[in-house]
């Protein structure tokens, strides 16, 4: 077997569909598996996916058991010679496993491997690659100062700003969302550290993997979607209390007692901070919708045309929709682009929503569904045709 791909599942089988959708445009010259780990979800993931078997081996879990210990259960059973830790949410260009994979193979002592990621609207994400983070870039990245010095080491440590965003380079720290290493090298560190639920684990497991000796590399030359934030899309109480938890279980991992004591303060402090910040931006958020858009513009079979224009009339998601075909004009009034899977590659998809002004919207059609973003803000709105 080349090639394992572990995805932990938790509520989204529509994203994960379509995940599973573009690996399997990505793998065809491949020999992989792909094996899910579902975290007891209560949506309908257990029903849509039993009926369609063969595509991937699925754990049921009968409890959710975290990011850390469900991709541990997936490992356990891998029969691959590389891992790819990859999240539900993404979609991956299709010649993105390959290149990783050669990139992996023809560069001595690499360790795991990231690539380029980009939100739904186009809006590269940071967390791409990072260096290890510490007491100041952490004050830096959380008081808004590294985006004003967005590619200084020192302002913008915490997510690797001297590092080009779109060339390869060696980088420490990588993200979960996707990660590939060789398998050896995964089970030599013994894969995730199980006391992470969620957060920092892909820190601390990048970490340890440099530990042994090997270096960790950024491929800006290969981007992913990853509609960031879905899995935890409610930023609140909970979720800053299990994100900064897992800040202070790294921070005192990797520190003595007397300096993680004064960075766990600091980590309070911020902890704090976060809490009023998000009540005062949520207080002043506003509740419009945004729908109907003005005019959208879809890429897509004449089938799926009539699919969506029925639908269209019915949900009002766009005044008016113009069908097109691949390389049309782009009429400068439009304001929301609809890529189907059916008729585009989901690599040029990718490319053009990384390529699209952040004032527009994206959406993919795939089979019936149309999921996509709206804002920099906004994680993945799905529409069931």
């Amino acid at each position: 077997m080349q090639l394992s791909i572990i995805i932990v599942s938790y509520n989204v089988r529509v994203l994960l569909a379509q995940c599973l959708a573009s690996i399997e445009d990505a793998g065809k010259n491949l020999h992989y598996e792909i094996i899910v780990i579902d975290n007891d979800s209560k949506d309908d993931t257990a029903d849509y996916f039993s009926s369609q078997e063969g595509k991937a081996t699925f754990i049921w879990n009968k409890e959710n058991l975290g990011f850390a210990k469900a991709n541990n259960l997936g490992l356990s059973i891998a029969k691959g010679d590389y891992i790819l830790f990859l999240n539900p949410d993404t979609v991956v260009s299709n010649d993105s496993l390959e290149k990783t994979l050669a990139h992996i193979a023809q560069t001595p002592n690499c360790g795991a491997v990231g690539v380029y990621m980009t939100d739904g609207a186009g809006n590269y994400l940071p967390e791409s690659k990072r260096l290890i983070p510490g007491v100041l870039s952490s004050f830096f990245y959380f008081s808004g100062i590294s985006k004003i010095r967005s590619k200084s080491s020192f302002f913008n440590g915490y997510h690797a700003g001297n590092i080009d965003k779109d060339k390869r380079n060696k980088v420490p720290i990588l993200s979960g969302a996707f990660m590939m290493a060789n398998a050896e090298i995964v089970e030599k560190v013994t894969g995730f550290d199980p006391r992470y639920f969620m957060y920092a684990e892909d820190i601390d497991l990048s970490m340890s993997i440099e530990k042994l000796g090997y270096k960790n590399w950024y491929l800006g030359d290969i981007k992913i979607l990853h509609y960031k934030g879905e899995s935890s899309r409610v930023k609140n109480l909970a979720y800053y209390k299990v994100f900064f938890g897992a800040m202070k279980l790294f921070t005192k991992k990797y520190n003595d007692k007397f300096l993680a004591t004064i960075k766990c303060f600091f980590i309070n402090t911020v902890y704090v901070f976060q809490i009023l910040k998000n009540k005062l931006v949520t207080s002043k958020k506003s509740n419009s919708n945004t729908l109907p858009y003005s005019s959208a513009m879809a890429y897509c079979s004449a089938q799926e045309r009539a699919t969506l224009d029925l639908w269209n009339k019915k949900e009002g998601f766009a005044k008016k929709i113009t069908f097109a075909e691949e390389g049309a004009e782009i009429l400068q009034e439009t304001d929301v682009f609809i890529y189907s899977s059916s008729v585009t590659s989901f690599s040029d998809i990718i490319k053009a929503i990384a390529n699209s002004s952040n004032k527009r919207a994206n959406y993919i059609l795939n089979k019936n569904t149309l999921i996509g973003s709206n804002g920099k803000e906004a994680v993945a709105e799905i529409f069931e045709l």
